[in-house]
């Protein structure tokens, strides 16, 4: 039986998880063409840990992007939380990027609705200040060695994101990296511009 949770402001209630993702090259070679989420993390897969997570703060509503031909991560989510959140598959086609995947997944969202959007294989833990600002659009970011596999943000004095920079050859100012998180106090206008892509 899924629990119902009536909504509350400052509360996080529906999660997108994108998982349509391949793990890189050298754990394809080991775990194959299954999604990154399912790499195994302590003896259980990365999204087992997250679900739990996003069961603890209280979401009871995921929305899952994952490629149309997986067939063990939605097996495994619905064994493992099926009794205990909402769980929706939203299949998407393999080759279409993550964009798609959050596009066709936020359509499964309601307008006006909040949202946590999370990459699959990200493990994250918010701070107390974080959780205070549940009301507010926001990224987390987080430091990096390696420019070359991110999305760098230059972030003014008010923790505004200002400008980004997608996998640069070189970070000699020292920006964070977006690390997979993401709310939307309002699902709609994330929807609305990535649909006039």
């Amino acid at each position: 039986m899924v629990r119902r949770h009536h909504s509350q402001p400052g509360k996080i209630r529906t999660a997108v998880v994108l998982a349509a993702g391949a793990p890189p090259p050298a754990l394809g070679s080991i775990f194959g063409r299954t999604s990154s989420a399912m790499v195994p993390l302590n003896g259980r897969p990365t999204i087992h840990w997250l679900l739990h997570y996003l069961h603890q703060l209280g979401v009871h509503r995921v929305v899952l992007g994952l490629r149309h031909t997986e067939t063990r991560l939605p097996r495994f989510v619905q064994q493992a939380f099926g009794k205990i959140q909402e769980i929706q598959c939203v299949p998407v086609k393999e080759d279409l990027g993550p964009g798609y995947t959050l596009l066709e997944c936020l359509k499964q969202v309601r307008r006006n609705e909040p949202c946590l959007v999370v990459l699959g294989d990200t493990l994250f833990e918010f701070t107390p200040e974080t959780l205070g600002q549940l009301r507010n659009n926001f990224v987390l970011t987080g430091p990096v060695q390696d420019a070359t596999r991110g999305c760098l943000a230059k972030v003014n004095r008010s923790h505004a994101v200002k400008v980004l920079a997608d996998k640069p050859a070189k970070n000699p100012a020292h920006w964070p990296a977006l690390v997979g998180v993401y709310h939307f106090q309002d699902a709609g206008p994330a929807r609305d511009a990535l649909q006039a892509q």
